[in-house]
Parts: C-alpha cells; sequence; structure tokens
C-alpha cells in the first residue's frame, strides 16, 4: 500500500492511499481522528487502511498538492557515504558511514523545484531511501527491528557540494 500526504482543491492537509493516478482519502473516512499520516501511524492506521484500499478514488493527482509523506517528523537521521566509490571520491578512510541530521522544513516535495543557494554552483540531486519508524522503541534487536518499520519510500535530496566537506549539516539543508 503506498500512502502519502497532500493539500487537497480546497487547500486543507490529507493524506490517502495512492491507487493509480488517484487517492483514496484517509483523513475523512477512518474512525481515527488524526490531523497527519505521522499521527495516522502511531494509532496504527495502516491496519484500519487496509480496508479502504478497493474504494474509489476521492482525487486525481493532477487535482493536489504533494507534501512531504511524513510532515512533522520528529527527527530526520541520515547516513551518508555509505557507498566505497563515493568515500574514494572524498577521501574518507574512516570505516564508519557519515551521519547527519537533517531539518524538516529542508524536506523537498514531489514535483517541487530544488533552490540552489546563491553562494554555490555545485548543488546536486540524488535519491534516496527512507525508512519509517512507526513506533517507539529501545535497545531493539537486529531480529526485530522489521517490527518498528512503518514503511518506506523515495526521498528526493539536494547536496550544496562545495560545502559539503566542511559544514555536512549545511550542505544538506
Amino acid at each position: 500500500m503506498k500512502l502519502l500526504s497532500y493539500l487537497t482543491p480546497e487547500g486543507y492537509k490529507s493524506y490517502g492511499i495512492l491507487q493509480g493516478e488517484g487517492i483514496i482519502e484517509l483523513r475523512s473516512r477512518t474512525d481515527i481522528d488524526t490531523t497527519d499520516l505521522k499521527s495516522f501511524i502511531r494509532e496504527r492506521g495502516i491496519v484500519s487502511a487496509d480496508g479502504y484500499i478497493s474504494h474509489e478514488p476521492d482525487y486525481q493527482l493532477s487535482e493536489i498538492t504533494f507534501l512531504p509523506v511524513i510532515e512533522n517528523p520528529g527527527k530526520i537521521l541520515c547516513v551518508g557515504m555509505n557507498y566505497q566509490i563515493k568515500r574514494k571520491e572524498f577521501c574518507i578512510t574512516l570505516d564508519a558511514p557519515t551521519l547527519f541530521i537533517r531539518f524538516p522544513d529542508s524536506q523537498i516535495v514531489h514535483l517541487s523545484k530544488i533552490m540552489k543557494p546563491v553562494l554555490s554552483d555545485q548543488l546536486d540531486y540524488e535519491g534516496e531511501l527512507v525508512i519509517i519508524i512507526g513506533k517507539p522503541g529501545l535497545n531493539i534487536t537486529e531480529q526485530d527491528a522489521a517490527e518498528y518499520i512503518a514503511g518506506c519510500y523515495c526521498y528526493r535530496d539536494g547536496s550544496v557540494r562545495d560545502w559539503q566537506n566542511t559544514w555536512f549539516t549545511a550542505c544538506k539543508n
């Protein structure tokens, strides 16, 4: 099941199931009263969403404005330099990948433009894999990790490459 967050043609925030070129709205259909997809997931809404997967779409993709899938994440923790070829390009010799944060308001939504900072000529973009953590946990074993994953999605990422070696957080935000 593919879930997304969006603005309706009327201008209010919602979330729903992507079904072909249409969206089955969940916010107004389910008995789980939440204002965003993050809260819907937390309230175990994905289980109830299964019951609506065969409904007729409420909106077409052409009618909505995409929002970040999780518009209000508590944290965005990122792993960079996790490919050997990239590590060689940047002369990284440590075995550990680079960990960094992304600020929620720096997320780039589907079909939106990436703004290049005027202080750089080296804006790059790429796709990343995002894992959405669906419930709290502590000291989770590798065997149990999948129980905490609510889903995953492709993430549009921008990097200001000429800032990357000196200030990774700024480069990614």
